[in-house]
């Protein structure tokens, strides 16, 4: 600070104004600090604040809720009671197939080159020649036959086949495999006719009143040991159920030796939609495995979800 010059009072001014502009920049620089500080939550909570101006409060943004990721509906397995019926639902759908299939057996050689008469447990086969290369055989099971493996048949089946052309068409007439009703078609490719089996590939249309529907495509062979089922891939529908998806592979079905028409080697996997406890939708793939006890027991190994085997029970045994 300068001192007062009687001769230059200016300088005693002059000091004035200095210290004047020196605790104005302190101020100013106070102030730029304290609101640093509060912009950057720096601080104390007590004492004078630093300056009397109002500062903005910054509201931090929401945290995210993390949505839940959903559960693959194909890793939840469902109920043993769930897995049960579809067990039982496949099954049967497969059951009814081949006693609807079997009697396709008598386009052998031996019984389609003539017409023949029903027995006690025979129908009655008839051929019709057409011209050129076609056939019509129609298999004639009366009001009732009881033949392989106990089934009792009635009404009729019809086969309209080329020879040449190695195709056919398959229809019912009233026929009905141990009361229940059979409706629908079979178209025949690659069908082989031998004096000991018959094979072709189907594509089934088929409908079981009061039970459901099967459509798809079944590779097939036919002999005096049984019905195989090679492979296939078919959609079966039961009665106000969803659509079941269906592959089968090495299907062996022997009615003369079994008694009944549960296959005895193969398996079928399922594609099976059920509802979990809280109401949402799910799929399960079950592999049902056939061994020589399933038409005895009605034993069959079941896995779900590519899991371990499970031993179920097949009912009406």
């Amino acid at each position: 600070m300068y001192r007062r010059n009687r001769h230059h009072p200016y300088r005693a001014e002059r000091g004035s104004a200095v210290s004047r502009r020196a605790h104005a920049l302190r101020a100013l620089t106070a102030a730029s600090f304290a609101t640093l500080l509060a912009g950057c939550g720096g601080g104390s909570e007590t004492g004078s604040p630093l300056v009397s101006s109002p500062v903005a409060t910054v509201t931090p943004a929401p945290t995210p809720t993390p949505t839940p990721t959903p559960v693959p509906p194909a890793s939840v397995s469902p109920s043993r009671e769930q897995t049960q019926a579809a067990v039982n639902g496949a099954t049967a759908a497969i059951t009814l197939t081949t006693q609807a299939l079997e009697p396709l057996g008598y386009l052998s050689e031996g019984d389609a080159t003539r017409s023949r008469q029903s027995g006690s447990s025979r129908p009655q086969v008839t051929v019709t020649r057409g011209g050129g290369d076609g056939i019509t055989v129609t298999i004639d099971f009366g009001t009732g036959t009881t033949g392989a493996g106990g089934v009792t048949r009635s009404g009729s089946v019809s086969v309209n086949y080329n020879r040449t052309g190695r195709s056919g068409l398959v229809t019912f007439g009233s026929y009905t495999v141990n009361g229940q009703a059979v409706s629908g078609t079979l178209s025949l490719t690659q069908l082989t006719i031998t004096s000991q089996d018959v094979s072709y590939i189907a594509d089934a249309d088929l409908a079981f009143p009061g039970v459901g529907t099967l459509q798809g495509s079944l590779t097939c062979g036919l002999s005096g040991d049984g019905v195989a089922l090679s492979t296939g891939s078919v959609t079966v529908t039961g009665e106000g159920q969803p659509p079941l998806s269906a592959s089968v592979s090495g299907l062996i079905v022997r009615p003369s030796a079994s008694g009944n028409f549960v296959p005895n080697a193969g398996s079928v996997t399922v594609i099976y939609p059920y509802t979990l406890p809280l109401g949402a939708a799910a799929t399960a793939t079950i592999a049902i495995t056939f061994t020589d006890q399933s038409p005895v027991s009605g034993a069959v190994q079941v896995s779900v979800n590519g899991g371990s085997q499970v031993l179920y029970t097949l009912p009406g045994f």
